[in-house]
């Protein structure tokens, strides 16, 4: 698909979204809420394993501590606005990142996979025995989602669905835009430098430590505004926020949509979520299903949803342009 292609399949999915609210019930529109905000926790994951090239088992750390943030502080601070309480998080899953990363750019391959996940357990310690801030394993509940104050608009309801679905919309669809920004700039080819060949790249100069560092960062505060839209969504934060589990529902949205493919995770996260819906109401059983549609994928489709769609178009072009029963030059 060509540039103007892929320019009006994005403007059309965009449109198709915004409209959802109009031909979708309330439990759909609660579902695709669903999918929106975890495409972000999915596209910030993609960020270190499809761009970096670094395995992380830890993410959950991340989108965890920015929901236990946002929830927190709207509990304890009255007044806040939803946009700071937001911020928050994001901004507090960055600095435990930046922290993180300190030890994690020493380190690669199979050590730094496995300090992730020891980082990760470590914060959900904090979180399950840490009852008087956290709750512990009851949970944190009992904010309340503020308005939205918009200049000339005024108050917008947050706790209407469709009103929520706008909001989180907006919220996801700027830090993807940021996300896929990043992509592009110096330190964006500084990290797909790091993922090709790292000597090579500190031959050429490039401050791999450095690099790496930011890109942890900013996929912590990434995954943090995530946790955080998640918090909101659900009015109530519970250790299963943080835990490992949580990591590898993100990994299983990345590979099943397409690694190193910035738009995977978007797909990967529509699928993850929405057939996973639909199977648990069919059976009981139904992570083992997507667990059997996850080897295949793996085993004979590395490239994952996006790259079954690009064989299939590709297949398509060449039938349109050389129909059954002539030759291709």
């Amino acid at each position: 698909m060509g540039k103007p292609g892929k320019v009006v399949a994005i403007f059309v999915l965009l449109v198709a979204l915004v409209l959802c609210p109009f031909y979708l019930d309330i439990i759909r529109l609660r579902l695709m809420t669903e999918v929106v905000y975890y495409s972000l926790y999915a596209v910030s994951l993609n960020m270190i394993l499809g761009y970096g090239g670094l395995l992380s088992f830890g993410h959950s750390a991340y989108f965890g501590v920015g929901a236990y943030v946002t929830a927190i502080a709207l509990l304890r601070i009255k007044g806040l606005g939803l946009l700071p309480a937001i911020l928050a998080g994001g901004l507090s899953a960055a600095v435990i990142g930046s922290f993180f990363s300190i030890f994690l750019i020493r380190v690669s391959g199979t050590y730094f996979a496995m300090l992730t996940l020891a980082f990760n357990q470590l914060l959900y310690a904090v979180a399950l025995k840490w009852r008087p801030v956290t709750g512990g394993d009851d949970g944190l509940g009992g904010f309340s989602i503020p308005d939205l104050h918009l200049p000339w608009i005024g108050k917008i309801d947050m706790l209407d669905t469709s009103n929520f679905f706008w909001f989180t919309l907006v919220v996801i669809g700027v830090m993807l835009l940021f996300a896929w920004h990043i992509t592009r700039t110096p330190l964006g080819i500084s990290i797909l430098l790091l993922r090709e060949n790292e000597e090579r790249a500190q031959f050429l100069g490039h401050q791999t430590s450095l690099t790496r560092f930011w890109l942890l960062t900013l996929a912590s505060f990434f995954a943090g505004i995530s946790g955080s839209m998640f918090a909101l969504f659900q009015e109530f934060v519970a250790t299963s926020a943080i835990d490992v589990l949580k990591s590898i529902d993100g990994l299983l949205m990345v590979i099943i949509g397409g690694v190193g493919n910035f738009f995977g995770p978007l797909l990967g996260s529509l699928f993850y979520i929405i057939v996973g819906d639909w199977l648990s109401r069919v059976t009981e059983h139904w992570e083992f299903f997507i667990g059997c549609f996850f080897i295949v994928l793996v085993l004979f489709f590395r490239g994952g949803l996006v790259g079954l769609l690009a064989g299939a178009q590709d297949r398509l072009l060449k039938a349109l342009v050389h129909p059954r029963g002539e030759a291709a030059p």
